[in-house]
């Protein structure tokens, strides 16, 4: 079987179509790494697991929903007011027990946080 063979995701591509205001959105908003930065062509960043990469498009991604885990959800999106971000999806309870909220990045991607149910 396939996935017996490989270890765990390492990098997300995602295409945008303003790469200057999306690599500033995930580095200085959202305060990700930036791990190399190839002129037009793309941005990668480090988000704690898998890179994300950033590659400019003329028609960008849409629809493209990102899932982050968090350990203090409350404290995350406290973070992510404070960096005058609006919290579109507002907290809630997913339906596998984990609190989950999200925004939305300067292309519309949501962008989800998710603190897993303690019990």
């Amino acid at each position: 079987m396939f996935a017996a063979t490989v270890e765990k995701l390492d990098e997300v591509f995602v295409s945008v179509k303003d790469l200057p205001k999306m690599r500033a959105f995930y580095g200085n908003v959202l305060g990700f790494e930036e791990e190399f930065h190839h002129g037009d062509w793309g941005v990668g960043l480090r988000t704690g697991g898998s890179a994300l990469i950033l590659i400019k498009s003329k028609h960008g991604t849409s629809g493209v929903s990102h899932v982050f885990a968090c350990d203090d959800i409350n404290r995350s999106l406290k973070a992510a007011t404070d960096a005058g971000l609006s919290i579109t999806h507002p907290l809630k309870e997913g339906h596998w027990g984990a609190q989950v909220a999200g925004f939305e990045d300067p292309e519309g991607n949501t962008i989800y946080l998710e603190q897993p149910n303690p019990a």
